[in-house]
């Protein structure tokens, strides 16, 4: 009887390790972006150029931002925070110091693992 309620004891602690690990391993952020294309209008001053970004949190972990890389100098970013907690939002506010020729971008690096970098275009209105 006690070997019996031993390996019943045992089976109960590895399914209930196995399912906290599942738990464990399924904490990861998730990074939701409102956008990831910005119009310029070529013929709106420079100065009214203000645009903003929001990133979610979707997942049950911790969403870092390690990093906003510009390919462009003319591009100005700033971000609300670098740590997002689950179910909470942050704002990148974009502006210019001048309109880019072609098009400028903007690279995200993030801990999320299906979203690690996001490229956000700045692009001018065609229409």
């Amino acid at each position: 009887m006690k070997s019996k309620s031993l390996k019943i004891l045992a089976t109960l602690l590895i399914v209930g390790w196995c399912v906290v690990s599942v738990e464990y391993i399924l904490r990861e952020p998730d990074l939701e972006i409102s956008r990831t294309t910005l119009s310029v209008d070529p013929d709106q001053p420079i100065d009214e150029f203000s645009e903003s970004v929001l990133l979610t949190n979707r997942g049950r972990a911790p969403l870092k931002v390690w990093a906003i890389k510009k390919t462009c100098s003319c591009v100005n970013a700033s971000l609300g925070s670098k740590i997002i907690q689950p179910g909470d939002v942050t704002e990148l506010s974009i502006s210019l110091d001048k309109f880019p020729v072609h098009s400028a971008s903007l690279l995200l690096a993030t801990n999320d693992p299906d979203l690690s970098t996001v490229k956000i275009w700045i692009e001018p209105d065609e229409g």
